[in-house]
This record gives C-alpha cells, structure tokens and sequence, in this order.
C-alpha cells in the first residue's frame, strides 16, 4: 500500500468513528442512538446491523449515511459506495458526504470516481481541509502530483503544525520534478515544526525515495538527536548511512545498536556490509555469515555474503549463495548479475553473456545489465553485440558514464573514431575521474593525430589510478612516437610492475568498476 493509499485508509478509520449520540428502545430514535454508540465505538459490524434495520424503518437521507458509514468502517465498501449514493440522491448533497463516498471509492481502488467525488467536496466547501488532503492523496497515488500540489498548498495554509501534510507536499514536489523546491520545503517543514521526530522521519523517507540520500541522513540525525534512545530510529539511520556510502558512519551508529532491533539478522547485515566498505573484510564475513544464519531464506543477506566472497577473489565460491538466493527470489535481476560477474572474472564469458541475458528478460529496465552484458562480449571480441547491448544501456540510463565510456570502446574498435570520442566526451562530462574514459579517448586522439593530447589524457588515466596497466602500456607507445625514449621506459616499468599485482588484473580491474555499481 502507498503512503498516500495509508493515510487516506487512516482519514476512513477517523471520519468513520463519527456517529449520532441520540435516540430510545426499538423505535427509529433508539436505533439511531445506539448505532451512534457503536460506530463512536468503532463495532462497525453491530452499528451496520441496527442502521440497517433503520433504514427500514425510516429511509431518509441521513439513515443512509450512516449506513454507509458503518459498512465503509466494517469493509463493505461496495454496499457503502450504494448506500452514500442513495443518501445524495435523497438529498444529503453536503460536502461531507461527497467526502465519504470519495473515500469509499478510492478504498475500492477506484480512484477515478474518488477523485471526483473529493474535487466536489471541496468545491461545496473549500475550507474541508479533510477533504483537501484526501484529494491530494488520491491525486498523489494516481500519479498525478502536479495537480495535487494546490490543494497541498492550501491545506497546509489551513494546518501549517500538520507534519503529514508538510510530508506531501514535499514528496508531490519530487514526484512533479521540481527536487530542488522538494528540498526547500523539508527546510521549511522543519524550521515550522522544529521539536518533532516523526516529521524528520517522513520527510527523510521521502528523501531516500527520491535518491536524496544526505538529505535524508541528514534529517535522520536530527530525528536520532530529539530521540537519542530510540532504537529504530537508530536503525534506519543506519541503512540510510550505509545507502550514503558511509561506513564509519553506520558503524557508528550501530556501535551500542542491540542486535535484537529490526528483522532478524538485520543488524548483522548492516554492520558487515558497513565493514566491507570499510575494506575489513574478514570481519564483514564474519557478520554477514551470521546474518545469514539469523535469516537463511533473506536473499539480500546472501547476495551481500556473496558480494563479500567476490572482494575477497572468492568467485567460484560466492556462486553458492547466490544461487541458494536466485532460488529464494528468481524476479531480482541483482542475484543475476553478481553471478554474472563471477563468471566474468573466471573467463567464463558465454556463462557471463547468458546470465546477463537471463537478468534482462527478467528486467528489461535493468541498465547495469546491459552495461556487463557489453562489456562481456567486448571482452569475448563481439564488438557488433557489445555495441547493440551498451547503446540499449545508454538510451535507458543515460547518467550511468560507463555505459558511454564502454560505448566509446566499442565504437573505437570500429574504426568509427569521431563516435566514439562524443560518448567518451560525455562519460567525462558525467564523471571527470573516469580513468578507463582518459585511456579510450586517448586511443581515439592517438588515431587521429592528436599525440599530445592523447599523452595529456593517458597521463591523467595513470595519475587516477596507478596500477592501470594498459594505460601505462600505451603511455610508453605514445613517448616512444615524441621520441622519448626515458618516459617510454619508465612508463614500460611501470607497467611491468602493474601486471605482477591484482591491480593490473584487466578482469579484476573492470569487476572493481562494475562492483561498485551495487553494494
């Protein structure tokens, strides 16, 4: 259920407790008054039993309604949504019925007919802030934030201390595209309500939801700081730190954390994956063994034990859980790919490209695999496919700078130079510490004449990352061309020396790129 879907059910729940405190024995005035008592109750099953039978006796407009608040209250929806129609049709044309019939309908998922019936409600009175909020849900989880965000507006003028209302708006103006108003009104929100927990703590889930991850451990913090001993609160900070690429933070937070608190497992799993990243990796399988223990059938515990078996050069050996998590949730294209790179980095690239293949038919959306797919079969010399494959990747995620980079591989193997230079031009706009961009747009500089650029780009690709082998390779090539013979030799030692570490591993090198896509 969505957010916007939870707070309108809360809203049914609230006005559905309103009732009539009047009425005698088994004469139409004492059916009133004790289905009244029951709905005040919420025994919404014994106060549709009495309107029912008052509405026999006496079918006015007002005995419907509350009929149908009854029936709404006991889940009957499909009856509520007749008997609040027949109370309008008798009529009970008030804003408030509208209201209710509105938010029968959007309880039945027919958020057409709800939202109609909520616009009509605030158009009879504008000042019904219950139903401007329920309007700018509905609006909401039919995908329709632009329009919501006036009656956002207007509702939070009525009730600037709602920090559910403050939520919203916030969340339309992300879903709306506007981020960075998005980010001004959380300010605002908090600044207008400065001593309350639970709206930092919506409004960084809102946040998170929307990729604002320091933003959202941002307010996390502050929630932490109004509530220093409450212990969930630490926990989400925790995940939402580990998200922000944080280890020492989360650690941190976790420091005092009870491994009692949240799913099992699951501070185990937070705390080894915090440790993986930290580098400490022996530790981290140590926690994320026990993770998995808490939790046998969790499939995100066992592709992060996995991962962990692939930073420590385990490959082989993290295709166990993996697959005992392909089998525990075969729709996730994440458990698909880390087998993927297993078999990549064992030179297993047919197993590689099939398994790519597998994850992408299960999520044609799914940009990283195109992005290992190619990368695969440009390893394996199928430069048409890889080409196919990466430019599929682009088009769908075209922020991702190592789908333009190997894109501009791919191209340079061609022979289609000036192509290839534009996506590796764009890769480096995306990403300006992009090593292997430097190394291909080198080689596309290099053939076309261009040798002291060339040597400008490879000398930035060896100073980001110094064990690139390959670039130091080509470097002595390029120094050789100036007639440099000393930088030539040099930069052949350096490659010499590159290739006798993992670092001059191609494979291994390419992994430590694609890993870091996922934790």
């Amino acid at each position: 259920m969505t957010h916007g879907a939870i707070l309108l059910t809360v809203v049914i729940g609230v006005e559905l407790a309103v009732g009539c405190r009047t009425g005698l024995a088994q004469t139409p005035e004492v059916l009133l008054r004790d289905g009244g008592r029951a709905l005040e109750a919420r025994d919404f099953a014994r106060a549709q039993q009495l309107f029912s039978a008052l509405v026999k006796q006496s079918p006015s407009a007002l005995n419907f309604n509350y009929l149908a608040m009854a029936e709404a209250g006991a889940g009957s929806l499909d009856q509520a949504i007749v008997h609040f129609r027949r109370s309008i049709e008798l009529g009970n044309d008030s804003p408030e019925a509208h209201y209710r019939l509105g938010l029968a309908y959007i309880g039945r998922r027919l958020s057409k007919e709800g939202i109609s019936e909520l616009r009509l409600a605030v158009a009879k009175d504008p000042r019904l802030s219950s139903a401007l909020y329920a309007l700018s849900a509905a609006l909401l989880d039919a995908g329709r934030p632009s329009e919501a965000l006036s009656y956002l507006e207007q509702a939070r003028e009525r009730s600037p201390k709602d920090a559910k209302i403050w939520a919203s708006l916030v969340r339309a103006q992300f879903e709306a595209g506007n981020a960075k108003e998005a980010i001004e009104t959380a300010d605002r929100a908090v600044e207008a309500l400065p001593d309350e927990a639970d709206l930092d703590v919506a409004l960084a889930d809102v946040c998170f939801q929307h990729h604002e991850v320091q933003k959202a451990r941002h307010l996390l913090e502050s929630a932490s700081e109004l509530l220093p001993k409450d212990p969930n609160l630490k926990l989400l900070l925790a995940k939402v730190s580990l998200e922000a690429r944080e280890p020492v933070e989360t650690l941190a937070v976790l420091k005092e954390a009870p491994s009692s608190i949240g799913a099992p497992g699951e501070v185990a799993f937070l705390r080894g994956s915090a440790l993986a990243l930290g580098g400490k990796l022996d530790e981290a399988a140590t926690e994320l063994s026990k993770a998995t223990d808490s939790d046998p059938r969790n499939a995100k515990y066992l592709v992060a034990y996995a991962w962990v078996n692939q930073l420590q050069g385990r490959y082989k050996e993290a295709l166990t859980p993996l697959s005992k998590a392909r089998q525990l949730d075969r729709h996730a294209p994440i458990v698909l790919y880390r087998m993927a790179l297993s078999h990549f980095v064992m030179g297993q690239y047919a197993l590689a490209a099939e398994t790519c293949d597998e994850a992408l038919r299960l999520s044609p959306g799914f940009a990283p695999g195109y992005l290992l797919l190619g990368v695969v079969t440009l390893e394996s010399g199928h430069v048409e496919s890889a080409q196919a494959a990466l430019q599929k990747g682009a088009s769908q995620q075209p922020a991702l700078p190592l789908l333009h980079t190997e894109l501009g591989a791919a191209l340079f193997m061609e022979r289609r130079f000036k192509e290839g230079k534009r996506e590796l031009d764009k890769a480096l706009l995306l990403d300006p510490k992009g090593a292997d961009a430097y190394f291909w747009r080198a080689r596309v500089l290099a053939r076309q004449g261009s040798t002291e650029h060339a040597i400008s780009d490879l000398e930035t690709a060896v100073v980001l990352q110094p064990g690139f082998a390959n670039a130091h390779h080509e470097l002595a090539e390029l120094y050789s061309v100036r007639g440099d013979p000393q930088k030539a030799a040099a930069a052949l030692a350096k490659e010499k020396e590159a290739r006798a570490t993992k670092a001059g591993d191609e494979r291994q090198r390419l992994f430590e790129i694609l890993d870091d896509l996922f934790l």
